[in-house]
């Protein structure tokens, strides 16, 4: 028994030399190895080598940093970089040449995303007289007073009001969804509404947008620029403020979509009517700082934040019927966005 086990414990240990000798005269030197890269190797080679350098560029022309088959067919390069970009990295160059909005084609230029608006103030004398007497008007009068109602207003009151207005504020959307043709939207301002109106107690409580149901704004100036007229000179009204030739027209028109010419009794209608407007600019108090501190010129600054603001709103408006838009317009829906 003894013997048989020695021989057990030679043969095993023979085989085990046997085999790390095997493996070694298998295994390939420093030499080989950086001679012969692995599959991924050569992958991730191909795809550094597709891509061109800023520095091997001469006279406009790129020039590979590896030398090219002088067969290959024309544009067949670009396909190919076109291809080891989601090969390597999955992310296509092009998606950053433009917005995350898809808009359609034939939309004008300065509706393009990134675009700047075109900047039309033919009536900046005018425009510019209106805004000094609408400042002098605001710093006697409606900043102080909504200065004040912010200071007495209990918070959660102050946020229930300001819910209220939002709330009735979706009858004119919800009515210039539908003339724009966003069925889609429409479908969720209307329930937006009913959810507030109903659950929120009268829209004092925002209880949609714990639903997902975020706040959208349309007037009849945004349904005339969904119609077509996108180019609209900037204008300054009295009283109310920066708007558009566009907007003004559209302005009359959104007020009786509303509910406040339809309340009978007309110490209601203005008292509503005006608590609207000083909750209004309550809310603009908290970005009073950013042009106070931003702005070398305030008509300026406030003509094309206003006009930057619109072309945006024009932009979200032809995407807003397509519900796979909806997270990447999610953003415009706050009227204050650019101040923030």
């Amino acid at each position: 028994m003894s013997k048989l086990t020695h021989l057990a414990f030679l043969t095993t240990t023979m085989l085990g030399l046997a085999t790390i000798s095997f493996a070694q005269s298998a295994a390939p030197t420093p030499a080989n190895i950086s001679a012969a890269p692995t599959a991924t190797q050569e992958t991730a080679a191909t795809v550094m080598q597709s891509r061109v350098s800023p520095l091997n560029v001469d006279h406009g022309q790129a020039q590979p940093s590896q030398p090219v088959s002088t067969t290959a067919k024309p544009g067949e390069d670009a396909a190919k970089e076109k291809n080891n970009d989601k090969e390597g990295d999955g992310i296509n160059d092009s998606a950053f040449e433009s917005d995350s909005f898809n808009l359609p084609a034939g939309l004008p230029d300065s509706q393009q995303p990134g675009a700047q608006p075109e900047v039309k103030d033919p009536y900046q004398d005018y425009n510019r007289s209106i805004y000094k007497i609408n400042n002098k008007l605001d710093e006697v009068i409606a900043k102080p007073v909504a200065t004040f109602y912010q200071k007495i207003m209990p918070k959660p009151l102050y946020n229930m009001v300001n819910n209220f207005f939002n709330n009735i504020s979706n009858i004119p959307t919800v009515i210039n969804d539908v003339l724009q043709g966003n069925l889609y939207q429409a479908d969720s301002d209307s329930w937006r509404f009913v959810i507030n109106s109903t659950i929120g107690i009268g829209g004092f409580f925002d209880v949609a947008q714990h639903t997902g149901l975020e706040y959208n704004y349309e007037d009849f100036g945004l349904t005339l620029a969904q119609w077509g007229w996108t180019d609209s000179s900037y204008f300054v009204l009295p009283i109310y403020g920066p708007n558009t030739i566009r907007g003004t027209i559209g302005k009359p028109i959104t007020y009786y979509m509303s509910i406040f010419p339809y309340i009978k009794n007309w110490r209601i209608q203005w008292g509503l009517y005006a608590l609207y407007l000083i909750n209004e600019r309550a809310q603009l108090l908290q970005y009073q700082n950013v042009m106070d501190n931003a702005a070398l010129d305030p008509y300026i600054f406030t003509r094309d934040a206003y006009l930057q603001r619109q072309a945006y709103l024009i932009q979200r408006n032809h995407e807003l019927d397509n519900p796979n838009t909806i997270a990447e317009t999610k953003a415009y829906h706050d009227p204050y966005y650019l101040y923030q």
